[in-house]
């Protein structure tokens, strides 16, 4: 994002937070998504993946692809991730100084950070997506 973003560039829908790796919510099929956009695995062009074998492969295929979504890690390691990204000039998407191990996030921290988007939210989306 320290790349796209300065240029109002975004993916389709957003992760969780900053806190999971592209790969991991490709390939989990989690902390990522929204109702409209659907998972960030849906948005993927080509990944490159370390095979079982050590040996390196870019799978760019949509039919390979979609063994490689939210496949767990069990096909392979995903390396890297090609996403299709918009320009969004007004979307805002930020992450408070206090939600940083910097900041001194903790767990503790992270307990509270929860419990109180349980209490302020009830819609299983909650960043603004316009």
């Amino acid at each position: 994002y320290s790349f796209i973003r300065p240029k109002q560039y975004f993916l389709p829908t957003q992760t969780a937070g900053f806190l999971f790796t592209i790969a991991g919510v490709v390939g989990g099929f989690v902390h990522g998504g929204s109702f409209k956009d659907g998972p960030i695995h849906n948005h993927v062009k080509a990944m490159r993946v370390m095979l079982w074998d050590g040996t390196i492969a870019v799978i760019d295929e949509q039919d390979e692809l979609r063994y490689w979504r939210n496949s767990y890690g069990l096909l392979g390691i995903i390396t890297a991730v090609e996403l299709n990204v918009i320009k969004r000039p007004n979307f805002r998407f930020r992450t408070l100084p206090s939600q940083s191990p910097d900041g001194g996030w903790n767990a503790k921290g992270f307990e509270q950070y929860i419990n109180g988007i349980r209490k302020e939210y009830t819609a299983a989306e909650f960043f603004l997506n316009p």
